[in-house]
């Protein structure tokens, strides 16, 4: 029970006791679905056997009980008389089944014998058995709860007729704790053993002085004492108002009979009902009696500082005639001075040597006093909120912006009142309980000093206690003395579990004390246990906060007690594994998509577009090494030894390390999967120095905190030391650290192909070759029946970086492209599989290629089976080469043919007149090779049929003269130059510029496919690169075969030599000039005759010619026809002329020349 609520007179105290074999877990189930209907309204309780207890007189009452496992503290048993509630009143016995009802009821009652309700609830079916007190099959705890609560109010009744024949007498005549305060208020009694006593009424109807005989005081000492014995009843049996009479009635006879002490008791149940009256939302009504009380003639402590007023947070008092002064008082008033008259009248019982007030119930009600004062402040007043968190627990929402309805100062007087008391002869709970509360107020109230020094004031009393019972100190159950002193300064909060706690304000210093405190009296209470769990919290908790020499003696005191009193100890950094992260493997295995197969239709071996595996780290292998790096960290001063490291599903080899201090430590750990599957890292068990081995969970940051703004809630019900180990055992870091886990996919054994023999170094010139062989051995007995071989050389990285930019023209990118996919390694041998343990040969034919440096041959093997799953590793061959320099790509030219020469001696005549058709069909391409060697080199070069050879020295270049007939392409319908994958480039280029670049790619490709070369030293040989051939526009006009041809010729018989026409000056002769249209589309346009001389002079005044020299087509050009243009001209001075034609196409930029002109001579 908490004994400074402020409501604990108007509870029940309820005890609930496990009954046969029921396990802890299912009975705290059952305890949790009682504790539901701990409130219980009186209308649904049926009638009693007795009427003073009959719920139908006050239908709207409620009994509220306040459940407990734990039994009556025995140091307050002389109490129970002169303040009933704290009696156990009801014992219920939970039971999931019962074989025995009859005998468990009679074992209950003799266990609790002064209980005056003994009951049995049974969760099970109903046996062949009835009893009141025995209730099975209790689904519906609420219904349990009323059934027992008229078997409560009935045991009422014979309660109550056990004080009706004996003298009522105050605690301190019982035995109770001896009187320590010094007397505050002098006593207005004039003598105890004079016949005739004088009393000053101080009631405003009857202020005379009356003078009673000892007799009657004594009588009413008892009746008074008998009637607020009824009204604590009547309060806790849930009837207030009846309660409220009883009080105020025996409040006249207690206040005629000088009985200070009960009057103050009196005073406070008076205050409680009030409250509970409130709480139902009804009135109360108030006798002269209480009047009488608060108009004594002493002043109350101190008066109210601005009052609140709140009309509607609960009803106002209906006075009777002559009480018309507590009508200027609202509730909150009314309570308040009732409650400081009942801190007046303990006071003033102090001087009586009998019935003077405990210290413990003068303390608790100056405590209840106060944390009413605090709820009402906190809630803005009595109002709903207030009384809910009072009566029923709900959270109470702190209004700062509302007024205080008590002042502060005023609470801070009257909890000094609590510190005049002397606490040594109180027990300890009871001084813990006290300190505690008082403490809790203080920060309530934001006085920070005060709640420290009530601690302080503890801790010193504490220690002299335990000291001064060593025989009797192991009794004690410090637990929730403990709990109390830890949970003030936020000891509770879980940081090792929680980052809002972890992050919360912490008072450094008195933690600390505090922790070394209670980790002595452990110790003096020879608690082994608690004090490894103390200093081990300490560590945990606060290390930033401990020295270094700090830190070191307290691992030394938990290693030494472990091994003392053989415990097992866990290590107290819960966050010690930071990461495992699996080290990269030297040939991890590969995942495919598809099943690996020999690229035939790719036009070389490596594809670095084309990637048919999925690298995944993640897989390993059964039965091999695989090694992890584990980080560790040590926050502490001291340094620390990994013993042993165990993580599931690996056979581990290496364990011993040492974590030096305040440092995070990387441990390689070497490691063998067991068996093949998923395997999920998210812990490893770890034995660090001596302390157990534990299961920690991989941290890998903490979390983001946003710490709350509200104050820390003391919770004194939380086993603190035991959650705190139980986070340790289980690693409960969730809620502090970003945890985090590897996936690893352990697969079946993979064959492991090693090389045995390796390539001597190279050096090759540019397009040589050289076949060499190395050899492969399978060191497993899995046979390897996939193989795939890639090439890599030190030039396609700068090739594909170069194919990134996206400022390039296409032409430029396709040649990238074609030396990418250039093969500097060719595969000769064909090898299908290699069997367990064979060694075979593998044949390689490497090449010379321009700019390789660096030449890799990575060989992609696995072994497929029938389950699908494939995967693959990658075993690099090296090829040492050092590629030179052989021949060098100077320059070229292309130059029409326009005269047939009839020599044969010339091997270039010889091969066109062998062609046959026209000279003009064919061109004369000229190549000049540089011989870059150190030394002659010989060179073959050949187009189509065609062949040339000859020597070059070294460092000398020969121009090579080879024929070739010019090339029909359809230039004007090309397509886009071919890309292996298309790209967005950024170059702006004009559709003139567009169409030469593709006439310029697609006649070198034509040029290039049939023009070959080689070249020889000795035996070596080795190919000549032509890719570095660049086509002029000059050079494409020669070489193309024209859509549209312009032709010249004179009509009739004309003497000819050479290319010379020969006419006679002033002879007449027709010029004729057709167009041919080759093209799929009909043109149009003008002709343009040009005529010109070599000698000097202008053309009109040496030849004449009979219509316009440009003139416009009078009909369009039909595919595949032609058009000829006659003009007749006659000379008119001999010289040699020539004349050409030029056909410009109407609605586009196209121009056609006549490519072979007309030659005359005039003689």
């Amino acid at each position: 029970m908490d004994t400074v609520s402020f409501v604990s007179p108007a509870r029940v105290r309820t005890l609930l006791v496990p009954i046969g074999s029921l396990e802890r877990e299912q009975f705290q189930r059952y305890v949790r679905d009682i504790e539901v209907s701990s409130e219980v309204r009186l209308v649904d309780v049926t009638r009693t056997r007795t009427r003073t207890f009959n719920p139908q007189g006050f239908p709207d009452g409620r009994v509220l009980y306040d459940f407990t496992t734990s039994l009556d503290s025995q140091e307050t048993l002389f109490l129970q008389d002169f303040e009933p509630y704290r009696k156990t009143f009801v014992v219920i016995g939970l039971a999931s089944s019962l074989e025995e009802p009859q005998e468990a009821l009679e074992s209950l009652k003799r266990l609790y014998k002064s209980s005056v309700v003994h009951c049995i609830v049974v969760f099970d079916k109903k046996p062949e058995f009835e009893h009141e007190s025995v209730i099975f099959n209790a689904t519906n705890t609420e219904t349990v709860i009323c059934d027992i609560t008229r078997l409560f109010l009935d045991g009422l009744t014979g309660y109550l007729v056990s004080f009706q024949h004996i003298t009522l007498r105050s605690p301190g005549t019982l035995g109770g704790n001896e009187r320590a305060k010094t007397p505050v208020v002098k006593s207005k009694r004039i003598s105890s053993g004079s016949s005739i006593g004088f009393s000053l009424s101080s009631d405003p109807a009857n202020s005379k002085i009356s003078i009673k005989s000892s007799n009657e005081r004594r009588q009413a000492r008892i009746k008074g004492r008998q009637q607020k014995i009824l009204g604590n009843l009547l309060l806790i049996a849930g009837k207030y108002s009846d309660a409220l009479k009883e009080f105020q009635e025996a409040l006249i006879l207690l206040k005629s009979g000088y009985d200070y002490l009960w009057i103050a008791s009196t005073l406070e149940g008076i205050a409680v009902s009030i409250v509970m009256l409130c709480y139902l939302d009804l009135p109360y009504q108030l006798g002269p009696a209480l009047n009488s009380a608060l108009h004594s003639s002493a002043q109350p402590l101190h008066t109210l500082s601005s009052p609140s007023s709140t009309p509607n947070s609960s009803p106002r008092s209906s006075m009777a005639i002559g009480s018309l002064d507590l009508e200027r008082f609202t509730t909150t008033e009314l309570i308040y001075q009732i409650l400081c008259k009942m801190i007046y009248y303990f006071e003033s019982s102090q001087s009586d040597p009998e019935d003077y007030v405990p210290d413990l119930v003068y303390c608790e009600s100056i405590l209840r006093f106060l944390k009413l004062m605090t709820v009402v402040n906190f809630a803005g007043g009595l109002n709903t909120l207030c009384l809910h968190h009072m009566i029923k627990g709900r959270p109470l929402s702190i209004h700062s912006d509302i007024p205080y309805t008590y002042d502060k100062m005023d609470m801070v007087r009257i909890s000094n009142k609590v510190m005049s008391v002397q606490f040594k002869s109180m027990d300890i709970l009871s001084q813990t309980r006290i300190f505690g509360s008082l403490s809790a107020l203080y920060g309530d109230m934001g006085l920070p000093r005060k709640r420290n020094f009530m601690l302080r004031t503890l801790f010193v009393c504490l220690i002299p206690q335990l000291k001064a019972q060593p025989g009797s100190s192991t009794d004690y159950d410090l637990t929730d003395i403990f709990n109390v002193l830890m949970s003030v300064y936020g000891v509770d909060r879980q940081s090792e579990a929680n980052i809002e706690s972890a992050h919360a304000p912490r008072w450094i210093q008195i933690v600390k004390s505090t922790l070394k405190l209670c980790s002595a009296i452990s110790a003096e209470l020879s608690d082994v246990e608690s004090v490894i769990k103390f200093k081990s919290l300490m560590l945990t908790r606060f290390a930033d906060s401990l020295t270094d020499n700090e830190q070191a003696k307290l691992l030394a005191d938990i290693e030494r007690l472990s091994k003392e009193h053989d415990i097992q100890v866990y290590y107290p950094d819960p966050f010690v594994l930071r990461s495992i992260n699996l080290v990269k493997l030297s040939n991890p295995p590969m995942k495919q998509k598809t099943a690996v197969k020999e690229n035939s239709t790719d036009p070389v071996l490596y594809n670095p577009y084309l990637q048919t595996a999925i690298i995944d780290k993640s897989y390993v292998v059964q039965g091999e090494f695989t090694e992890f790096l584990v980080e560790i960290q040590n926050p502490f001063a001291f340094a620390i030894s990994i013993n042993e490291i165990k993580i599931p599903g690996l056979e581990i080899f290496k364990n011993h390390f040492t974590i030096q201090p305040k440092t995070i430590g990387k441990i390689n750990v070497l490691t063998k999967p067991l068996t093949p599957g998923k395997l999920v890292i998210d812990s490893a068990e770890i034995r660090i120095s001596e302390f157990s081995i534990q299961r920690f969970k991989i941290c890998k940051a903490e979390k983001a905190a946003n710490p709350p703004k509200l104050k820390h809630q003391e919770t004194t019900n939380k086993d603190i030391l035991n959650t705190f180990y139980k986070n340790m055992v289980s690693n409960n870091v969730d809620g502090r650290a970003e945890t985090s886990q590897i996936e690893l996919h352990v697969i079946t054994a993979q064959p492991n192909l090693q090389l045995t023999s390796h390539i001597e170094p190279l050096m090759l010139l540019e397009g040589g070759k050289q076949i060499v062989e190395v050899k492969l051995k399978n060191h497993s007995d899995i046979s390897v029946n996939i193989l795939k071989f890639s090439i890599w050389d030190s030039t396609i990285n700068p090739l594909s970086k170069l194919l990134e930019s996206r400022d390039k023209l296409a032409t430029d990118l396709y040649e990238y492209e074609y030396f990418l996919y250039k093969r500097s390694v060719n595969i000769i041998s064909k090898i299908d599989e290699i069997q367990p343990n064979e060694e075979v040969p593998l044949l390689l034919e490497v090449v010379g290629k321009r700019g390789a440096v660096k030449v890799k041959l990575a060989l992609e093997y696995g072994h497929s089976d029938d389950s699908g799953l494939q995967f693959t590793r990658c075993l690099d061959i090296p090829v040492p080469i050092t590629v030179q320099q052989s021949t060098d790509l100077a320059d070229c030219d292309v130059i029409p043919l326009s005269e047939s020469i009839g020599s044969s001696e010339v091997p270039i005549w010889q091969y066109v007149n062998e062609k046959g058709g026209a000279v003009s069909d064919y061109v004369l391409f000229f190549v000049d090779i540089r011989n870059v060697s150190n030394k002659p080199i010989n060179i073959d070069v050949q187009y189509k049929d065609y062949k040339v050879s000859d020597n070059i020295v070294p460092m000398d270049t020969k121009r090579l003269t080879i024929p070739m007939k010019r090339i029909d392409i359809d230039y004007e319908n090309l397509k886009p130059i071919p890309l292996k994958h298309s790209r967005f480039t950024r170059s702006r280029i004009s559709k003139n510029e567009e169409q030469f670049q593709k006439e310029s790619f697609w006649y070198r490709e034509e040029l290039l496919r049939d023009l070959k070369g080689t070249w020889s030293i000795g035996e070596i040989t080795g190919d000549i690169e032509f890719r570095g051939i660049r086509l002029t526009q000059k050079m494409l006009t020669v070489m193309r075969v024209e859509k549209v041809n312009v032709s010249i010729d004179i009509e009739g018989e004309v003497a000819r030599t050479g290319r010379f026409r020969h006419l006679t000056p002033g002879e007449f002769f027709t010029v004729n000039v057709t167009i041919e249209n080759k093209t799929e589309r009909a043109l149009k346009g003008t002709l343009r005759n040009i005529p010109t001389t070599s000698t000097y002079g202008s053309i009109e005044k040496k030849i004449l010619y009979n219509g316009i020299l440009q003139m416009p087509l009078d009909e369009d050009i039909a595919p595949g026809t032609s058009v000829t243009h006659s003009m007749g001209a006659v000379l008119l001075e001999s010289g040699e002329y020539e004349w050409g034609a030029v056909f410009d196409e109407l609605g586009n930029e196209l121009q056609h020349v006549s490519r072979i002109p007309l030659y005359i001579k005039a003689t």
